[in-house]
């Protein structure tokens, strides 16, 4: 996705389908989270595991860049919903 934005000018990007990638990326955040608080071992350790795999750098920028891209009046308020939850969960 962020090759996408970088070869993007704002009025290019598909903020379609980005918001399905926030909306994809939160719910996996959600799943690493809730793996981490269960009381098996192994989930865990997994959660862990997929914790130091996530790129954090690359989900700030790519909030960063859905809040600037995000036009009052052209896009909807769902999506700046989104991109705050997605943002709270990072």
């Amino acid at each position: 996705m962020m090759e996408e934005i970088k070869k993007s000018k704002k009025t290019e990007l598909n903020t379609k389908n980005y918001h399905a990638g926030i909306k994809l990326l939160t719910q996996i955040l959600y799943v690493i989270k809730d793996m981490l608080k269960s009381v098996n071992a192994k989930d865990q350790r997994n959660s862990k595991i997929l914790r130091q795999n996530v790129f954090y750098h690359d989900m700030i920028r790519l909030a960063k860049e859905g809040f600037r891209f995000f036009t009052e009046g052209l896009h909807h308020k769902v999506y700046l919903y989104d991109l705050l939850e997605y943002t709270h969960i990072v």
